[in-house]
């Protein structure tokens, strides 16, 4: 495409276009549609295409958009019970008579602004696309701010009798955010929101969020819960401050030379530079997990840096009955990235954040942030057949060499694909009814490189000079990741294409993935890599389209779509039986077993009897917590996804809606374990509304049914510090209309 942005290492990337610079978007799915992208296409494209000017037109855009947040959502709490007791942070008190909204006064009415101004023009010769946008947004929590300034300019020309096309586009991005909300449990100021004592009003803690020390004679946290979870909300808004600046430069240049009429050379070369320059304050008398006795503050400064170049030889020449459109070419990606990194937990003097006041004690660290350097080499090439517009044959190859793959015998690697389409309405003679009926199926292999620097690791100097030696045994026989996609569908439209469809099965195989696993003791090493696995996803994606009468004022397009994806893993490797992906402190997996899916939930459960289902009671009234493993509890990938779009237009109105269904999976919330800990939420007080919770149980000791246990005794095992994950997980269903 045209000026196409590479998404890669970039993170948000696509976020920080403008997006009125944006011609046409387009996604490109499965392996033989990206087999020509390489590794970093092996799940899929994203092909962007911005705008440029246009021979005999000139004009001027100018667009201004305002779109508006409010919270839609919140906790759902209780509001009849109060604080356990004076100091405490619970709400398993006595009732109480009057309520706070202390949780809606907290948030605000975010907005962005995107004003843009536009301007193209251009000849036969010659076409030029300049454009201005700024972005300015406040969101939902005070502090949170951003603003972007984008600078885009394109120009296009034509030389030599229209045989050489030259163009060059550049793309440049600065933008600043300051203090983006921080999620999960620690840091952040939802917990102390949430979990406030129910009956307390929060507003004394608004309005003097700080309090004068005076021994230090400076300001400290005004909070009575003060831990690594639990800060004054208030606070953390207004003194844990964060900021990144981002200065994005995107250019590219493209030449293209028309040898013959059916051929052509092009060469292009792309520039995606990045600088991140982070900071984060934090003030005397924040929780001490975080800061020490005179404040912390951190300072980050990354350069990513990505090259791209290519040459490309495109043929596309008619043989009679027969049309040929060949591409031969050669590509190099060059990423690399550095900075440096200081932070420090002790500071000479309070609240003073620049690097001159670091201490060098404990808690600080000095350096220059890891630099990685990683290129990708390859060649490839296209063959697409077409016989009497009604078969048509595509086949692709391509040869990788990386250079995270050194010191292995398996640098390079090379990986095909082929296609195969008829269609029957050009082959066949059907009805008058039937515009289109196609029938296809391909077949593709992508390959993928492994992460940076695993074949040959070696030790490296910590943050304050010290050498950590390396406990990871090399990985010199690592094999490159292969997928390989087989998929067949057909398409069809009727009535003067007023009605079509399109459906694809596929089954994709993912091997010789990347496992790190323990090492025997006496070797010298603790950990290392070795090849294995095969996950596959198989399943069917439908769509159904139609399109009304247009009448002179009316118009209505209507379509459906579905999905479904069935994840089996199939092998790991013989010397492990599963991998845990992620494991989390507050007791739940993410653990890879044969015969399991991609996104099972592993957590702790209540124990119950195996025949009844029943929970088990102990004679305190507590429930049973089981031991051993967690178990199973859910996945939360969705059975099946529908949708509905809908586009009306009557004059000079114009409505866009779309319904959209998961349907399936299960998600877990932690938020919800919290609450009835705290017993701040809503299903606890409903518990002590009804004099306990209502469940289906047998005590232990002499096997008697139990209906009903104290509700803190069991919310504060379930939900307490006990984590017991397991028992809060939710079917994920969710149908929006957007």
């Amino acid at each position: 495409a045209n000026a196409s942005f590479s998404m890669a290492d970039q993170g948000d990337g696509i976020s920080n276009l403008n997006p009125d610079d944006i011609e046409s978007m387009s996604v490109l799915k499965g392996a033989s549609a990206a087999s020509l992208y390489g590794s970093q296409a092996a799940n899929g494209v994203i092909l962007i295409t911005t705008k440029k000017g246009k021979a005999g037109v000139s004009k001027i855009d100018v667009s201004s958009g305002l779109t508006v947040d409010a919270v839609a959502y919140t906790p759902k709490l209780q509001h009849h019970y109060g604080q356990t007791a004076p100091g405490s942070p619970e709400s398993w008190g006595a009732p109480v008579s009057t309520s706070y909204d202390n949780v809606s006064d907290f948030f605000q009415k975010g907005n962005t602004w995107i004003n843009s101004v536009g301007f193209s023009s251009g000849t036969e010769k010659m076409q030029t696309y300049l454009s201005y946008a700024n972005t300015s947004a406040k969101g939902i929590v005070e502090g949170n701010t951003m603003g972007r300034h984008n600078f885009n300019f394109r120009q296009s020309a034509q030389f030599l009798n229209n045989k050489l096309k030259l163009e060059g586009n550049l793309n440049m991005i600065t933008q600043t955010v300051n203090n983006n909300p921080v999620f999960g449990f620690q840091s952040g100021p939802l917990f102390g929101l949430y979990t406030f004592p129910r009956g307390q009003d929060m507003s004394p803690y608004k309005k003097d969020f700080e309090v004068l020390d005076p021994v230090r004679n400076l300001y400290v946290q005004n909070w009575p819960f003060i831990t690594a979870d639990n800060q004054n909300p208030y606070w953390v808004i207004n003194r844990n401050l964060y900021k990144n600046k981002r200065f994005r430069t995107v250019t590219n240049i493209t030449a293209r030379y028309d040898i013959t009429e059916w051929m052509n050379i092009q060469l292009r070369g792309n520039m995606d530079r990045t600088n991140d320059y982070n900071t984060a304050k934090y003030y005397v008398g924040t929780a001490a997990v975080y800061a020490g006795l005179n404040g912390r503050y951190n300072v980050s400064d990354i350069t990513t840096t990505q090259l791209y170049g290519d040459a490309l030889l495109n043929i596309n020449k008619n043989f009679n009955d027969i049309q040929l459109t060949a591409i031969l070419g050669s590509s190099i990606t060059d990423s690399r990235n550095a900075g440096e990194s200081l932070g420090s937990n002790e500071m000479y003097i309070p609240n003073v954040f620049t690097i001159q006041n670091m201490s060098r004690g404990v808690g600080t660290s000095f350096g220059a942030v890891s630099a990685q350097h990683q290129q990708l080499q390859a060649v490839f090439g296209n063959i697409s057949l077409s016989y009497k517009n009604w078969l048509y044959m595509d086949v692709t190859g391509r040869n990788d060499w990386s250079s995270n793959l050194s010191y292995t015998p398996n640098g390079s690697y090379f990986y095909p694909s082929g296609g195969l389409t008829v269609l029957l309405d050009q082959l066949l003679n059907l009805p008058q009814s039937i515009n289109l009926l196609k029938i296809r199926g391909s077949y593709a292999v992508v390959g993928n490189t492994v992460p940076i620097y695993v074949t040959n690791p070696i030790n490296y100097l910590t943050g304050v000079g010290d050498i950590t030696f390396n406990n990871t045994a090399p990985f010199t026989d690592l094999k490159p990741e292969k997928t390989r996609s087989l998929e067949l569908g057909a398409e069809f439209r009727l009535l003067q294409n007023r009605l079509s469809g399109d459906v694809t099965w596929y089954k994709t195989n993912s091997i010789n993935q990347f496992f790190s696993v323990a090492v025997p003791p006496g070797t010298g090493y603790s950990r290392r890599f070795i090849n294995g696995g095969d996950i596959q996803n198989s399943g069917v994606e439908a769509s159904l389209n139609f399109r009304s009468v247009s009448g002179r004022n009316f118009s209505w397009n209507t379509g459906l779509n579905f999905g479904r994806n069935k994840n089996v893993i199939r092998k790991l490797t013989e010397e492990v039986d599963q991998f845990v992906l992620s494991d989390d402190i507050n007791n739940y997996s993410s653990i890879l077993k044969v015969g399991g899916s991609y996104g099972d939930i592993y957590a702790q459960v209540l124990s119950r009897d195996e025949k009844t289902g029943q929970v088990f009671i102990n004679d305190d009234g507590t429930p049973v917590v089981q031991g051993g493993a967690r178990q199973l509890v859910g996945n939360a990938n969705p059975d099946f996804r529908l949708g509905w779009n809908n586009s009306i237009s009557y004059k000079w109105i114009s409505l866009d809606f779309l319904v959209d269904g998961s349907f399936g999976g299960e998600v877990m919330s932690l938020t919800e374990q919290i609450l009835d800990g705290y017993g701040a939420s809503a299903a606890s007080g409903k518990a002590r509304d009804e004099g306990g919770l209502t469940v289906d149980g047998i005590r232990l000791s002499d096997n008697a049914a139990v209906a009903k246990v104290d509700a803190e005794k069991w919310y504060k095992t379930v939900g307490g510090r006990q984590h017991v994950t397991g028992e809060y997980m939710y079917d994920a269903t969710t149908v929006r209309v957007r």
